[in-house]
C-alpha cells in the first residue's frame, strides 16, 4: 500500500506574518514550468502546476496553481486555488482561495471567497471577496474550451 505524502505547510518569509496555509506536497505537483520556460497562449491542466518561468495569455484550471518567486505572469488566471510568490499582471479568479506571499506583486483584479496577502506583497487593483459562482465560471469556461457548449463569461 502506497503511503500518501502529507501536505507541506507554507510559511511566509516575514517573521511577523500570521498567514499559514497548506499546499500539496512537492510529489503531488503534476507539472513544473521551470525558470527558463516561456509559454504564450491558453494553458489548461488538471492537478497542481508550479510555474517558475514566464507565461503570457490565459491560465485556466479547476485545481491548484503555484507561482514561484522568479515567475512573471502576464495572463488572466481562473483556477481553483492560487498560491503566489511571483509577479502577476492580469485578472485573477480563484474559486477556492488565493494566497499571496512576499515578494509577490499583483496588478489587476482578484475575485475569490478567501484572499490572503502577506506583509510585503504589493497589490494594485480591485479585490472582491466572497464571490458566489466563481467555480461555475471556471467550469463553464473549461467546457467551452472542450467544445461542449458556448457560454459568455
Amino acid at each position: 500500500m502506497k503511503k500518501k505524502k502529507p501536505s507541506e505547510k507554507l510559511q511566509s518569509k516575514n517573521k511577523n506574518s500570521t498567514i499559514s496555509t497548506s499546499i500539496p506536497a512537492i510529489g503531488d505537483i503534476t507539472a513544473n514550468l521551470g525558470n527558463e520556460t516561456f509559454f504564450k497562449g491558453h494553458l489548461t491542466y488538471e492537478g497542481t502546476v508550479k510555474i517558475d518561468g514566464k507565461v503570457e495569455g490565459e491560465i485556466i484550471a479547476k485545481d491548484t496553481l503555484i507561482i514561484g518567486e522568479k515567475a512573471e505572469i502576464n495572463a488572466d488566471i481562473k483556477v481553483g486555488r492560487l498560491i503566489s510568490y511571483g509577479k502577476i499582471i492580469g485578472n485573477i479568479i480563484a474559486s477556492d482561495r488565493a494566497d499571496f506571499f512576499a515578494p509577490a506583486t499583483i496588478s489587476g483584479s482578484i475575485q475569490s471567497p478567501v484572499i490572503s496577502l502577506d506583509d510585503g506583497v504589493v497589490f494594485e487593483g480591485e479585490c472582491k471577496i466572497g464571490i458566489v459562482g466563481v467555480s461555475d465560471q471556471i467550469n463553464e469556461f473549461l467546457e467551452i474550451k472542450e467544445g461542449t457548449r458556448d457560454v459568455d463569461i
